[in-house]
């Protein structure tokens, strides 16, 4: 009989533990991709300056999260970096302000305040950049 209780135990825990694992990877995949859906983390890209020549500028953006707020450092390529203020969301965007504090250039003199708003693409990030009526539109990268 304890043999029979034993065999049943087994057979029990063996046709649980695939659903339970099924169940755990299910929960799991969710997590993973809302993680993946985020814009924290170190973006490489371009971006184009309508109606400039300064075209396909080279941009870092480093963006952390913490709680429901998210903080950052710029660098245009060559040219200025500082840092990003996050003002808040709006239309699937997260916006920000650029503080760019630092040549990159000798001489060059940067604009001081830059409006920036993310949003993610599957694996980019899409960013628009405007300053006096001027806009920019990028797409970037991980890494």
């Amino acid at each position: 009989m304890i043999r029979t209780l034993l065999v049943s135990a087994v057979t029990t825990l063996a046709l649980v533990a695939p659903a339970a694992a099924a169940d755990a990877s299910t929960d799991a995949a969710p997590r993973e991709a809302q993680l993946a859906a985020g814009i924290a983390g170190t973006w490489t890209g371009g971006f184009d300056v309508t109606g400039s020549n300064a075209q396909d500028s080279g941009v870092v953006l480093k963006i952390k999260k913490k709680g429901n707020k998210y903080t950052g450092t710029v660098t245009h390529k060559g040219f200025c970096a500082g840092t990003l203020k996050f003002k808040g969301r709006s239309g699937g965007y997260f916006k920000f302000t650029e503080k760019l504090t630092k040549s990159l250039k000798p001489g060059l003199v940067c604009t001081p305040t830059v409006d920036l708003k993310v949003k993610r693409k599957g694996g980019k990030l899409k960013g628009v950049w405007s300053n006096n009526g001027q806009t920019a539109n990028g797409t970037m990268r991980r890494g």
